[in-house]
């Protein structure tokens, strides 16, 4: 499933600012709307550890456990089988932190991404891919989930976005 099947329509977020506009005109309240800003996108060309926002903890600091006691890397990722890592009804938490799902994911090895994935020749890689910052949740959002190894939409090389974010 592409998040563009589930994500808010782009009308929705127009007909919100413009409720907002009225609204603040008619009050003293002060209510900040995200917005998606394309500066951030397709800017870093020195990998990972330079690309805005929070760092993220997926298969290295967190995993997340789901309601049915599926365990996942990330809590945007929800039941997608390729970010399942175990199963706590059936393995403790050491075994699935240390279990060889979350290792091959944590350790994905540039001789694995697809070529037509940019990563794929990437002379930082490496340098990426350890500090560890790279949104699969973006990646998915942005290029599918079938081009879940693509670069992060943060990096220089990202090419342009196959779904709207």
């Amino acid at each position: 499933m592409d998040f563009s099947t589930i994500q808010v329509p782009t009308s929705f977020y127009e007909t919100l600012e413009d409720w907002y506009k009225k609204v603040i005109k008619s009050s003293n309240k002060n209510i900040q709307i995200a917005t998606e800003n394309d500066h951030k996108y397709r800017y870093s060309i020195t990998g990972s550890n330079d690309f805005e926002g929070p760092r993220c903890s997926a298969n290295r600091s967190n995993m997340v456990i789901l309601p049915d006691g599926k365990v996942t890397i990330c809590e945007q990722l929800y039941w997608n089988p390729r970010f399942i890592i175990g199963d706590i009804r059936k393995n403790n938490i050491r075994e699935i932190w240390t279990g060889e799902r979350a290792i091959a994911l944590a350790e994905f090895k540039q001789s694995q991404v697809q070529k037509k994935s940019l990563c794929s020749d990437c002379e930082i890689y490496e340098k990426c891919h350890k500090f560890v910052n790279i949104c699969i949740a973006n990646v998915l959002k942005a290029y599918g989930d079938e081009n879940w190894d693509f670069p992060d939409p943060r990096c220089e090389k990202a090419p342009e976005f196959f779904y709207p974010l």
